[in-house]
């Protein structure tokens, strides 16, 4: 299963397999450039998890190193602000819909 797992995880570019070993022959899995991109998504779900699948469990803490306790913040890149409820318009895609969020 781990096996089937890691092929799609390869075929789907998130990361690529590497021999280092021709005796026996060994492998390691690297993150592609697009696994990485999914570093900020993976921070943000696993936040959601600590607070709401795993309410009162003790949370895996990453600290940044500046040494504060680091946690993601989502603000624009043109002004750094953070986003809040409210000020994101969605256009484009195929089926524009109106909204915002």
């Amino acid at each position: 299963m781990l096996t089937a797992r890691l092929r799609k995880l390869e075929q789907a570019g998130v990361i690529e397999r590497l021999q280092y070993s021709q005796r026996p022959p060994r492998h390691e899995y690297l993150l592609t450039g697009a696994g990485q991109a999914l570093w900020p998504i993976l921070l943000a779900l696993k936040e959601w998890g600590d607070r709401y699948v795993n309410p009162g469990v003790e949370p895996v803490i990453f600290q940044h190193v500046c040494g504060a306790e680091f946690h993601l913040l989502t603000v624009c890149a043109a002004c750094n602000e953070p986003v809040r409820d409210g000020e994101l318009t969605v256009t484009g895609g195929t089926h524009p819909v109106e909204a915002t969020m």
